[in-house]
């Protein structure tokens, strides 16, 4: 091989990392993550977010009472919960991750003909 060549090789590699924002082929691109879109440990996904309100009501206390037996069934059938307050606001958030397992199970018992990719 000539220098020629050589050359003409090394400027196509570098075209081809150009494109590739500096990465070389076959590499995966980093992707980089919204920590707002994702729960605490920073791997699952925020599918559903529940939000009630805070107060020291007798009839809200009824209905915590409704809230912690409904996110318990939600923990019991395979869904991560994850609680967040916020100070300022008397507002209770609740972050929901569905795991593909999860969701399959469900697809099968209501038996949806859909392709599902993971």
């Amino acid at each position: 091989m000539s220098d020629l060549d050589a050359e003409l090789i090394t400027d196509r590699n570098d075209i081809i990392m150009d494109d590739l924002n500096g990465q070389p082929p076959n590499k995966p691109k980093e992707v980089k993550k919204n920590p707002q879109l994702y729960l605490n440990d920073g791997i699952h996904s925020i599918d559903y977010i529940l939000v009630s309100r805070d107060s020291e009501t007798d009839d809200h206390l009824d209905h915590e009472e409704w809230r912690r037996v409904f996110e318990k069934n939600l923990v019991k059938e395979g869904l991560i919960l994850e609680e967040d307050r916020v100070e300022e606001v008397p507002l209770r958030f609740v972050k929901i991750h569905a795991p593909f397992e999860v969701c399959t199970r469900y697809a099968e018992i209501l038996k949806l003909r859909m392709p599902m990719k993971e």
